[in-house]
């Protein structure tokens, strides 16, 4: 994927779920991605409904370790996520985050 990436020199957005493991992963994908000259990079963390102990701290963590990239919160979209009224309900949510991912 990084070849591909390298290729196309796209914007990457690493998205990870806020949970025990997450610093670990997002970590490696970014130092992984650091060799590619011209991406810019984003971390997305994906919040959920089984929150553990690190959740609340995974953000500030990332934060500090990855500066300059930002890292930005989305929320679960709800337990049936693609279900027609779920997806208009979370509409202008989305929207909000997506504008702050593509920002």
């Amino acid at each position: 994927m990084r070849d591909l990436i390298a290729r196309s020199q796209c914007e990457v957005v690493v998205v990870s779920p806020s949970r025990l493991g997450t610093i670990n992963y997002t970590l490696l994908t970014a130092e992984a991605l650091k060799t590619i000259k011209n991406n810019v990079l984003k971390v997305v963390l994906a919040f959920h409904n089984n929150e553990d102990a690190s959740t609340g701290s995974n953000s500030g963590v990332l934060v500090g370790l990855l500066a300059p990239p930002p890292v930005l919160p989305v929320p679960l979209l709800g337990a049936n996520p693609l279900w027609t009224e779920a997806v208009e309900r979370s509409r202008k949510k989305m929207q909000k985050n997506l504008a702050r991912i593509l920002a």
